[in-house]
Parts: structure tokens; sequence; C-alpha cells
């Protein structure tokens, strides 16, 4: 289940994120119960969590300190209680643009995607450590702007890049994040590994958050300016002989 922070280059932040979390399907049911009875009890009324609601111009912006606190105190509880691992793809805006120019001439490849590939392939090494023999699938919020964009990449990932380096790449899904509870926990996850790689601070309310960057379970993984050097390479070599790497041949 993964979520983007600051994909969008007209914000404040230096670094775009997509980031999540993986969760085993048997305690799917055990979570969802966590999650509900959490936002029950903080947030009576309400029947999910957005991090921007508790922003600038969010509709729970009035919220006390220590109210945020308690409750961010109890998602952090539950995420970590059923969660797998926790994964971040970090890069800057700025190496975007210098290494992935290109794509605004042609497939307007966003940095969005990216992120996103970068934390797919972080997800593939960690199957790899740990003996997975299966692919994983993916699930993000349907309310992406840059669903197209993910949904080509993703194309790529698995029809091109993995067929020459074996991966864990499974199907890409969308969901409702207002009903996918593992969907609201990886906005808080993008959030706050946003947060940490840009190395700002936790307060108001927010400190425990800074809690799911920083333990053994969660890993970020950052674009190498070599690595991003050779992907462009590849990448603007295919956009000059096919339409669109969705639907480039191996």
């Amino acid at each position: 289940y993964l979520d983007e922070s600051a994909v969008n280059r007209g914000g404040s932040s230096p670094i775009a994120v997509v980031a999540g979390w993986l969760l085993a399907s048997q305690n799917h049911l055990w979570f969802n119960n966590a999650w509900d009875a959490l936002i029950a009890k903080h947030l009576p009324g309400r029947s999910y969590i957005h991090m921007k609601d508790f922003l600038k111009h969010g509709n729970l912006v009035h919220l006390t300190s220590e109210h945020k606190r308690v409750l961010f105190f109890d998602c952090v509880k539950a995420i970590r209680r059923h969660k797998f691992v926790s994964v971040a793809g970090i890069l800057k805006h700025e190496q975007f643009e210098h290494h992935f120019s290109f794509f605004k001439k042609g497939e307007n490849r966003t940095i969005h995607a990216m992120c996103f590939m970068l934390t797919a392939m972080a997800v593939s090494k960690w199957a790899d450590l740990h003996g997975c023999t299966y692919d994983i699938p993916f699930m993000l919020d349907d309310g992406c702007p840059d669903r197209k964009d993910i949904d080509q990449t993703h194309d790529f990932m698995v029809n091109v890049f993995q067929k020459s380096y074996p991966s864990h790449f499974g199907p890409l899904a969308w969901g409702d994040d207002e009903q996918v509870p593992a969907l609201q926990a990886a906005d808080l996850i993008s959030w706050a590994s946003r947060r940490q790689g840009a190395r700002a601070q936790f307060v108001d309310g927010f400190e425990p958050l800074a809690e799911l960057c920083d333990e053994d379970r969660h890993m970020e993984y950052e674009f190498e300016a070599s690595w991003m050097e050779e992907l462009a390479t590849v990448m603007r070599g295919r956009m000059g002989r096919h339409d669109g790497l969705g639907q480039a041949a191996d």
C-alpha cells in the first residue's frame, strides 16, 4: 500500500516521496478493526484519516496538540504491530529535473512515477533478502492525479525491466483511501518519510509519527546519480523507438 507526498514541484518541499508498507493478508481484518476503533475513539463521527486534514486549511487543523499526539500515538502503534516493513523512495526535485527533463517533451513522466519505481524496487530488494518467492501486488489511492503515468511506469517495470532484472513486481490496483484503512496508513508513512527526508521537525502533536521512520523495519532509498543517469539513458533510447514506455517491446 503506497501513497505520495510533495510530488508537485510547486510546493515548499525539496524532495518528493512515495512510501507505504507491506501488510500480510491474514492481518487485514485485525488491522482494519484496530484502525476503525482508534478513529471512533479519537475522531467520533469520522470514518477515515487524511494527513491533509490536520495541516493548513484542513478541517481538523483546530485540534489541540495533545489531541493529535494521542491519536497519532495509537496510529503508529497499530501500524507497527501489523506491518512486515515500511519503505520510502525519495527523490529530490532538482535531481529529477536534471536527469529526466526530457520527459516533458514526450511522455511527460513525473517525479511521482520515478519515486514509485524506486519504492517498488526497494520492496523487491526486501523480498529477496527475506526469501520471498512470489510477486508482491501494489495498491495506490485512486485519487492520484498521475494515475496514467503510474500505470505506464508499472507496465514498463513488469514487461520490460523485470524481464532483464528479475524482480517481485506484482499487479497494480487502485483503491479508495477513504474505504481502505491500509491506504490511510500509507498516507501517514509517506508524510512522515517526507518530513524525515527533508530533515524537518515533528512538532505540535505530530511527534509520534517520527517513530514510523525510526526502527529496524523501515527502509528509505534515494536515487543514486549514476543509476539515474543510466536509467535516463535507457528510457530516452526507448522513447526514441517506441510510442510510450508502456508499449515498449522487449
